[in-house]
């Protein structure tokens, strides 16, 4: 919960440079200060239990994350943390947008993101409707002022294998609530600190903030969060879809809870259409407006079994 965005502080996550790989041996260019669990530990339910349920009782395995940072394609933004660059430009990283498709594989992103600005993330599919061409994979994004990887009224994007690592406000950030049918697999998250210029819910940070659950969440990694691990913090009129998969995620060492769930009630064969959209009026006298939904949909069926 102390952990600082410029690492100035005791927490327990190290950033060491790896000098060498034999087998599976890994040489750091300094010894590790601190001591990194790795374990496998038994269910505690009784025998007869496991005996009815054996589904229930594997066992735990317990393994510090670890998350390779570099990459040899590197995109970077200006960081003035020492007051050496000009009013205002503090925390005033590169952000991208994508209006079409987004496709990067295997890219480093360092500084990005914009603290005080909205819809100013490091990357940032937005609005591009039913797009199954995007896709983040392999990518790493580290020491962000603003969130990691948007997903923004978009539908069918592949966001895998990246590592999102000491990061300001909610992480792998799905926007409005009308996204729908994208893939998030296979990525691990670490470090979300909590913002006091964004969402209100920014101060209780997910690293993976939901507002829909009608998408894919497989074999993904949550640690060391300023709060939750995983929020299903669900948009009214998403509260009824079909909850498509969350499966094997795992979710540890946060502040506040692993996987906090708000409003999901998923109904028989409530699907959100693509043709969904969220629109937010900006008034100059009173901020921000409730927003208007078009083709929103109305269920109001059976509950889903």
């Amino acid at each position: 919960v102390n952990c600082r965005l410029d690492r100035r502080d005791d927490c327990q996550v190290e950033e060491r440079y790896v000098r060498a790989v034999n087998g599976t041996v890994v040489e750091l260019d300094r010894p590790l200060v601190y001591r990194h669990v790795a374990a496998e530990l038994d269910p505690h339910l009784p025998a007869e239990h496991c005996a009815a349920h054996p589904e229930l009782c594997h066992k735990t395995q317990v393994r510090a994350e670890v998350g390779l940072l570099t990459r040899n394609i590197q995109v970077k933004g200006s960081n003035f943390e020492d007051g050496s660059g000009p009013p205002g430009s503090e925390a005033f990283g590169a952000h991208l947008m994508h209006a079409e498709r987004a496709q990067y594989t295997y890219v480093e992103f360092h500084w990005m993101g914009q603290a005080f600005q909205m819809g100013r993330y490091p990357l940032h599919v937005h609005l591009t409707g039913l797009n199954p061409a995007s896709k983040v994979v392999g990518c790493s994004l580290h020491r962000t002022f603003q969130r990691g990887i948007t997903v923004h009224g978009t539908h069918q994007a592949l966001i895998q294998d990246n590592v999102l690592y000491n990061h300001m406000s909610h992480g792998y950030f799905i926007e409005d609530g009308n996204e729908h049918d994208n893939v998030f697999e296979r990525n691990l998250g670490m470090m979300t600190h909590r913002s006091f210029s964004m969402l209100n819910s920014d101060q209780t940070p997910a690293t993976f903030w939901i507002r829909n659950p009608s998408n894919y969440f497989r074999n993904n990694h949550a640690a060391g969060s300023a709060s939750f691990g995983f929020w299903f913090d669900t948009l009214p009129e998403a509260e009824h879809a079909v909850q498509k998969q969350f499966e094997n995620n795992t979710a540890h060492s946060n502040g506040d809870t692993g996987v906090w769930i708000d409003v999901v009630d998923s109904r028989q064969d409530c699907l959100a259409p693509d043709d969904w959209t969220v629109s937010v009026p900006f008034r100059d006298s009173d901020a921000i407006s409730r927003p208007v939904h078009t083709g929103a949909p109305e269920c109001g069926g059976q509950p889903r079994v």
